[in-house]
């Protein structure tokens, strides 16, 4: 069996996953917190790879039987006209594609595609981490830093001319300069919120997911409502920390600088993506109270369970 073979039978898999998750979208958007969504996009398609899913899954099953579904998620994409294989994880969902094509060309085909997003994501990392010689980096004792109260940030750099805020792979955030130091200090906390909720790693898992399966379209979209739901998630954990009087202020700060370039590679940054979406979500923004939350939560783990049940 070609490795490229193996590796598009993952794809495979995890294309269900997302494509489950993109259909379940309206009624995620009805239950869940942006930032719950995130977990979820984690807990139900990121953890595929991880060996202690199956493994937790497999001691629950064991010991509390009871909490077994009706129905989840295996049963139903199950497509039972395809070649069933004990050889390749798992087995229902293997497709031989070395009968169609040859080995070598698969490899090949494969093999290239990786390559090339490899040199892309390679080409914008340098190109970000760039900036850190051509910003002005703010001392850690800064009173504006201070203020952000993570102590998960590494550096902060304010440079001149770049189209939006983002942060790195490193954990160091990259400010635009603007004439505004409210709305700067407003732009700083969101980005300081995307490394207090490991936003970056998150990100950097589901990139190196479209890496492997990078001929799959429903992981491309999948990603693209995965980074939706972070921008929201740090709008919404921003709006929490700020008074009535400054959130009609962050919500004009994201009609002015909230259309930048959308951002598929390392940086997570201000400006990402869906700039209506966000200024409306910031206006029908509201706490939620406890017993919301914890509910929200027990709901959450009814569908990962559901996923990997």
């Amino acid at each position: 069996m070609s490795f490229a073979n193996y590796m598009m039978n993952f794809g495979i898999l995890a294309g269900f996953y997302a494509g489950a998750m993109v259909l379940l979208r309206p009624v995620l958007l009805r239950l869940f917190t942006a930032q719950q969504r995130v977990i979820l996009w984690w807990a139900c398609v990121g953890m595929l790879y991880l060996p202690s899913t199956a493994k937790l899954v497999g001691q629950t099953h064991l010991f509390f039987p009871h909490l077994q579904l009706p129905v989840h998620l295996a049963q139903l994409v199950t497509n039972q006209t395809w070649q069933e294989s004990v050889d390749v994880w798992p087995g229902p969902y293997y497709v031989d594609l070395d009968q169609w094509i040859k080995p070598l060309y698969l490899n090949i085909f494969y093999g290239g595609g990786a390559l090339l997003i490899v040199l892309w994501l390679t080409y914008q990392t340098v190109q970000a981490n760039k900036l850190r010689y051509l910003g002005v980096e703010i001392p850690k004792d800064d009173p504006c830093f201070q203020r952000t109260k993570c102590d998960f940030v590494n550096e902060i750099y304010v440079v001149e001319g770049i189209q939006t805020s983002f942060v790195d792979g490193f954990d160091n955030i990259f400010l635009q300069k603007i004439s505004s130091p409210q709305r700067m200090y407003q732009i700083l906390l969101h980005e300081a919120e995307h490394v207090q909720l490991r936003h970056v790693y998150i990100k950097f898992v589901f990139s190196t997911l479209l890496l492997m399966h990078w001929w799959n379209p429903l992981l491309w979209l999948g990603f693209r409502y995965l980074l939706r739901d972070m921008e929201l998630a740090c709008d919404s954990a921003v709006l929490e920390k700020l008074n009535p009087a400054e959130r009609i202020e962050y919500t004009k700060t994201l009609v002015e600088l909230g259309c930048g370039r959308q951002l598929w590679t390392q940086p997570l940054c201000f400006g990402e993506c869906d700039a209506e979406i966000r200024v409306k979500a910031a206006l029908k923004w509201k706490p939620q109270g406890m017993w919301l939350r914890w509910g929200r939560f027990a709901m959450m783990a009814v569908v990962i369970w559901f996923f990997h049940g």
